[in-house]
């Protein structure tokens, strides 16, 4: 997370030396995610690292990561086979990879954009 992403400012965590939990659980998930889109005798000896950086830290940082990931993913061997640094007639992706954040308010299931709006304080 960047530093000013919250409303507290933080150290970022590549300054501190080491990452935290919440990071770790992040990165955990996003790679087992893309993981489960790619054919890897098509992606060869190859090798893709990902980087994503937090601007605002407003709930959506896991849904965000996923999807901005998979969008980078697919540009990136999109460029690869451009190069043909992959398998020629492969492709190295076997789907597509998206996230949405749902809940239950009130017994109703619920996307992130409309639980926000219903578990508002109620002003008194």
């Amino acid at each position: 997370m960047l530093p000013r992403a919250t409303n507290t400012r933080g150290d970022r965590e590549s300054v501190r030396g080491r990452i935290g939990g919440r990071t770790h659980e992040i990165s955990r998930l996003i790679g087992r995610s893309l993981r489960a889109v790619i054919d890897y005798k098509a992606l060869g000896e190859n090798t893709v690292v990902l980087d994503c950086d937090v601007l605002q830290a407003d709930g959506g940082t896991r849904t965000a990561a996923i999807t901005g990931s998979y969008v980078a993913l697919a540009d990136a061997l999109h460029w690869a086979q451009g190069k043909k640094l992959v398998r020629a007639g492969r492709q190295p992706l076997t789907g597509t990879v998206s996230a949405v954040s749902v809940g239950i308010v009130g017994g109703v299931p619920s996307s992130t954009s409309a639980t926000r709006r219903t578990s508002r304080p109620t002003p008194t």
